[in-house]
């Protein structure tokens, strides 16, 4: 099964598919050199190149590089490394990207960076901070597909080995198991020609046992039978004749009860109706008595409540005239004491607002100075600390054969390689 899985993964080519993007100018012809090969890389499903195009010239070169590192660190696909190209040019166009702000991208990069900008004698501030520097774009997809190349053929040839130690493993356990097989099928086969000679023993113990049981069995549960049958006829007989004596003395007894409940509620009956009749004429000359005295004494009531509804009716109106000039007059005097006061706290306001207007500018122009000064003064030190300043004043870089930088002459081998990198070009040189 795991063998099955591996070859189809190789099929697939999924074994090798990786992801990686690409930082370049969207025109250059460094990126038509570059995407000849890598083209082909994901054509055969073996590399996918995400381009991130951004601008390596002119004012907008450092905001553009670096939106294009921040959209592919904040991407979701999880990149092996990313590849910064662009092709040849002049030391001029160039030296544009010796950028910090570039650089810290580098720097700051989750992934491995591959830089092929410019030719094979250019270099530039960003080739300190990759992993890998190449001279050309070319180089860079040309080390990429070495790297695959080298990797599938290690891959094949781990495939292979793998291969054919599991076929021999499986070969060497098919014939062990084999071998157990024989062995289990002859123990299986004894153990059951036995089992079989003490089962039929058994069965025929068992067979005379059960049928001895059974002739027992069967002559208690007919004794059994006929006892029970005789006990219950005896009980049947006696029971009739005393059930046909008890029904007629309870027929009787009933019928009597039913006539007696009859005639109990005829009387009963007769008795409510006299007495329901009587107290509904009582209930009608009370409720007549009671209506007559409360129209008589509801009418005084009405009249009484009118003529006090009518005079406070009278007496609110009044005071509601009253109070109602009073407050026309507090709201009119109120109405002018707001808008007096409104207009001067408008003109305060004013006043404070210029005032303070006037203050923010003086403090922003403060501030836009310092920040101007400030930036004067950092740009100054970047430029005071560029490497070919330093190599302009006599000093030199010295690069190890593995192309780190030379920080001390202890522990260096003799007959190790080294570049020496003047302010006018490069010299290699020997170790004695």
């Amino acid at each position: 099964m795991v063998l099955n899985d591996l070859i189809a993964v190789f099929e697939k080519g999924s074994l090798f598919s990786q992801q990686r993007p690409v930082i370049a100018p969207s025109n250059a012809a460094g990126l038509h050199d570059f995407k000849t090969k890598a083209d082909l890389l994901q054509k055969y499903n073996l590399c996918h190149f995400d381009y991130f195009y951004a601008l390596f010239q002119g004012e907008r070169r450092v905001d553009t590089i670096t939106a294009a590192f921040s959209d592919l660190v904040h991407n979701e696909t999880n990149y092996d490394c990313v590849c910064i190209i662009r092709g040849g040019g002049d030391a001029a166009s160039l030296s544009e990207l010796a950028e910090w702000k570039i650089a810290l991208m580098v720097c700051r990069c989750p992934y491995p960076v591959f830089s092929g900008i410019g030719h094979e004698n250019d270099e530039i501030l960003i080739d300190e901070y990759t992993c890998r520097a190449f001279p050309t774009p070319s180089m860079v997809v040309s080390y990429i597909y070495d790297t695959i190349s080298s990797n599938a053929k290690s891959a094949r040839s781990s495939f292979d080995y793998i291969s054919k130690t599991i076929r021999m493993l499986i070969d060497s356990h098919y014939k062990e198991c084999e071998a157990y097989n024989t062995t289990v099928l002859t123990r299986m086969w004894m153990i059951t020609k036995s089992w079989r000679i003490e089962i039929e023993r058994l069965e025929s113990k068992v067979f005379n046992t059960s049928c001895q049981d059974l002739s027992n069995f069967r002559l208690l549960v007919a004794n059994n039978f006929n006892h029970m049958m005789r006990l219950a006829s005896s009980e049947i007989d006696t029971q009739r004749s005393n059930s046909s004596a008890n029904y007629e003395c309870i027929k009787m007894s009933a019928y009597k009860v039913t006539h007696l409940a009859k005639l109990d509620i005829v009387k009963a009956k007769v008795d409510i109706d006299k007495q329901s009749y009587a107290c509904i004429d009582r209930a009608k000359k009370e409720a007549v008595a009671r209506f007559n005295i409360i129209q008589v004494s509801s009418a005084k009531v009405i009249s009484e409540w009118r003529s006090s509804l009518i005079q406070a009716w009278l007496g609110l109106s009044s005071q509601a005239r009253y109070q109602l000039g009073m407050a026309k007059q507090r709201l009119n005097q109120e109405n002018n004491n707001l808008i007096s006061n409104t207009e001067n706290s408008i003109f305060s306001s004013k006043m404070e607002v210029d005032a303070h207007w006037f203050n923010a500018k003086k403090t922003a122009d403060n501030v836009i100075g310092r920040a101007r000064d400030k930036v004067v003064m950092e740009y100054k030190i970047i430029d005071a600390y560029d490497p070919q300043r330093i190599l302009e004043r006599g000093y030199s870089i010295v690069y190890m054969s593995c192309g780190k930088v030379m920080k001390n002459s202890g522990n260096i081998p003799n007959g190790e390689k080294i570049k020496v990198r003047m302010k006018d070009g490069f010299f290699k040189a020997t170790i004695n």
